[in-house]
């Protein structure tokens, strides 16, 4: 959900930044052998039209005593 919503966030101003993306990057590093499924994942986000508010109710479901999350 995490990777989701970060591409959908990204998305929201038009494009994505090389800021963004290494942003993106530091929070996910792609080096390991999970890289091409994080950047598949992302690039999916990318292009679905789900609202980015989605994302980010299931981020809360899944920590629901993290109250900085709501």
């Amino acid at each position: 959900c995490l990777i989701a919503l970060s591409a959908r966030l990204a998305q929201c101003d038009g494009g994505l930044s090389r800021e963004e993306f290494i942003a993106f990057r530091e929070v996910f590093p792609l080096e390991d052998r999970e890289s091409e499924k994080i950047r598949r994942l992302f690039q999916w986000a990318w292009e679905d039209k789900t609202d980015a508010g989605f994302f980010a109710r299931q981020i809360v479901r899944l920590y629901p005593d993290d109250t900085a999350l709501q």
